[in-house]
């Protein structure tokens, strides 16, 4: 289970960074590292809706970098399902991993196993 009260101050936190000058890349990093922690999560993806699309912003950890860049070049997969649907997409690893995930990142996150991308 994750602690609710830390997913409402990291999602207020975040919130407050936009009405002031910032780094994008660090607040997408930093977002995507918070919600993996307080989630409990293998990983954490920030994708930026980009000409009907999706585009890569973060993933954490860096080994997924190859299945959000899949995600990115064929506009199919968890990430793409979340922009669509407007819903996040948390899954267990095996049943990502079986379902829509390309040979080339199916070896299973190191310690962990679930994923969400939104």
């Amino acid at each position: 289970m994750y602690d609710h009260d830390l997913f409402v101050k990291t999602l207020s936190d975040f919130v407050r960074t936009l009405v002031e000058p910032y780094d994008t890349d660090a607040v997408l990093d930093d977002l995507a590292t918070t919600v993996r922690e307080t989630l409990h999560l293998t990983g954490a993806g920030v994708s930026l809706a980009d000409d009907g699309g999706i585009r890569r912003a973060t993933v954490i950890p860096p080994h997924l970098v190859p299945l959000e860049d899949y995600q990115q070049e064929h506009q199919t997969g968890p990430s793409v399902d979340a922009f669509r649907t407007s819903r996040p997409d948390v899954e267990r690893w095996e049943y990502a991993r079986a379902r829509r995930l390309p040979r080339i990142v199916r070896q299973p996150p190191r310690n962990r196993s679930r994923t969400a991308q939104s």
